[in-house]
């Protein structure tokens, strides 16, 4: 109890992403042939697994953080 705006807070969240990726996939920009509704899990899990791992003052930058994610995100895990 108390805690119910949480809920509908993340509600709307999801509906600003959902809108914006399928406006990107109706623009072009973002590839038609995936389900938005996963995409938009898959985006938000890794997000939020972050804060539970990631240390400013750990092993780990940022950007490295970022391009690794951008690395794995764009080509994919399998060697050519």
């Amino acid at each position: 109890p108390g805690f119910e705006y949480v809920d509908r807070i993340s509600k709307k969240i999801e509906k600003v992403w959902l809108r914006t990726l399928t406006a990107g996939q109706k623009a072009g920009t973002f590839r038609s042939d995936v389900d938005v509704n996963l995409t938009y899990r898959f985006i938000r899990d890794n997000v939020w697994c972050c804060v539970r791992w990631y240390r400013p003052s750990g092993r780990y930058r940022p950007e490295a953080v970022a391009a690794q994610y951008l690395k794995l995100l764009h080509g994919g895990l399998l060697a050519e």
